[in-house]
């Protein structure tokens, strides 16, 4: 079985032109999907805006050959490793799903062009490394499902409750598993069985090619540009503009601050919020308008409810009587240490400084 070419024994039926126009078929759906997708988000325009912003901020010049290496670097430890989780499990799980799904479908390409005939001889490491690339995403995919995607104990759903987002793990399984099953019947010569897995095969390798739009698939396009230009404001010294301690998260942990979701220009960030204000299995999602001067709150209740949220920010014109943080000078280690907040204490309207509470105001035997 896993040194057969399952596409030459097709061939019998399918002609090998019509099976080489559907891989084409899916290509363009993959890079038209991709398109529509960073049209839509707007994500090419934000990452080369940021870019540009970024240059300006920057405080040391960095020249070809350290750019090179920053590539190089990125390639090895974001791309090839996929260095960004910090979970072992995690990112073995990853690595698993990523390495077979390019091994399957190089495969495929080469088998489907190359030997999708009934008289051609396929070099059976191919068929070999196809089985082995589809088994590979099955344990990384299945593994990343079922134990690693979510706490069913603290989230409060079951394994089965999908949503959209998780169209490209589902039909990217579905494609995997198919395939072997197929596989299977086919060297097995069980002709019915065959044939129903066989278009499972298919309509599940075209959900996952095709439904690039409304999945994440892009984002292995755009993933290693990002992770790039991060790595060039960190040499650069620009730092996305943010202080020191702000730009390495993974060090500091999270504040819990909501900053980042406020921030989010494309409104994409979906979040936990605190308990005392929402209960467990529910998201959160936050847009903050400036130019209206509101931020808007939408929770999302686990058994479907939504509720929205609308406050002011300011009552006075954004950047006139309130100056853009942004704008501001980059504070200096001094004022990072210090217990002051930004505009404190002149913001408190008080002279004295931070109000302080003495130890012989608090009352013996009372724990605060």
């Amino acid at each position: 079985m896993i040194t057969i070419n399952p596409f030459s024994e097709l061939s019998e039926f399918i002609p090998s032109i019509a099976m080489q126009v559907y891989v084409i078929g899916m290509v363009i759906l993959v890079a038209g999907g991709t398109i529509l997708d960073m049209a839509h988000k707007q994500s090419a325009k934000f990452f080369f805006r940021n870019s540009e912003k970024a240059k300006k901020l920057a405080t040391n010049p960095v020249g070809t050959g350290e750019k090179a290496s920053i590539a190089l670097k990125t390639i090895a430890e974001d791309v090839l490793t996929s260095g960004e989780f910090c979970n072992t499990k995690r990112r073995i799980a990853h690595l698993l799903t990523m390495y077979g799904f390019v091994l399957f479908v190089s495969t495929t390409a080469i088998m489907i062009f190359c030997y999708a005939s009934i008289t051609a001889v396929t070099p059976s490491i191919l068929p070999l490394l196809w089985h082995i690339g589809a088994l590979m995403l099955c344990v990384g995919g299945y593994w990343f499902w079922f134990f690693i995607r979510v706490d069913v104990a603290v989230e409060g759903n079951p394994w089965y409750r999908v949503v959209r987002a998780d169209l490209f793990v589902l039909s990217l399984l579905a494609t995997a598993t198919f395939g072997l099953i197929w596989s299977y019947f086919q060297a097995s010569d069980i002709s019915s069985w065959d044939t129903l897995f066989f278009v499972l095969f298919i309509l599940s390798s075209t959900v996952l090619f095709g439904g690039v739009l409304w999945s994440k698939f892009a984002h292995m396009f755009f993933k290693p540009a990002a992770a790039f230009q991060k790595r060039v404001t960190e040499a650069d010294g620009s730092r996305e503009n943010l202080p020191v301690p702000a730009d390495r998260p993974e060090q500091f942990m999270c504040w819990e601050c909501y900053s980042c979701v406020k921030a989010c220009p494309q409104n994409a960030i979906d979040v936990r919020g605190y308990a005392d204000f929402a209960p467990l299995g529910h998201s959160v999602r936050v847009l903050r308008e400036e130019e209206k001067g509101t931020i808007s709150w939408k929770i999302k209740f686990r058994d479907g409810r939504e509720k929205n949220f609308l406050s002011p920010i300011t009552t006075q014109p954004w950047g006139e009587k309130i100056p853009k943080l942004g704008e501001l000078e980059r504070p200096d280690k001094e004022a990072l240490d210090s217990q002051l907040l930004c505009f404190e204490p002149d913001a408190l309207n008080i002279d004295t400084g931070l109000p302080v509470l003495k130890k012989e105001q608090l009352k013996e035997g009372v724990y605060y």
